[in-house]
């Protein structure tokens, strides 16, 4: 039943107010156009209180979705087994329903858009 199932695609749903809106894409686990394995959704909820200070009222995540890096975790965040997967894309998406789990997952997440909204 097409009506019952998940959106895939990419589909990007702009707020009225666009226009006066400052908006900052990035990387969710990359700095300096190289992985950053210590970025994370925790990482990134810190970070976003800066962002706000320098008046960016909007952040847009790319590689925040779970992707196939070759490292397979469990749904706690640990590390259960690792392939080795050179030159993968980081917007290799595998499961559009699923937050990243090596950044933290769903809970990892929540707790970013529970900041976010805190910051306004």
């Amino acid at each position: 039943n097409l009506g019952k199932s998940l959106a895939q695609g990419r589909f990007i749903v702009q707020p009225k107010d666009l226009r006066q809106q400052q908006i900052h894409e990035l990387m969710v686990d990359y700095k300096d156009n190289d992985t950053d394995e210590d970025k994370n959704f925790h990482t990134l909820s810190k970070d976003i209180v800066e962002y706000a200070k320098q008046g960016i009222t909007s952040v847009y995540l790319l590689g925040a979705l779970e992707r196939d890096n070759g490292v397979i975790y469990a749904e706690n965040s640990t590390r259960i087994q690792e392939v080795q997967r050179l030159n993968i894309s980081p917007l290799s998406i595998t499961d559009r329903s699923c937050p990243k789990r090596m950044l933290g997952g769903e809970r990892g997440c929540s707790i970013l858009v529970e900041e976010a909204k805190r910051i306004g």
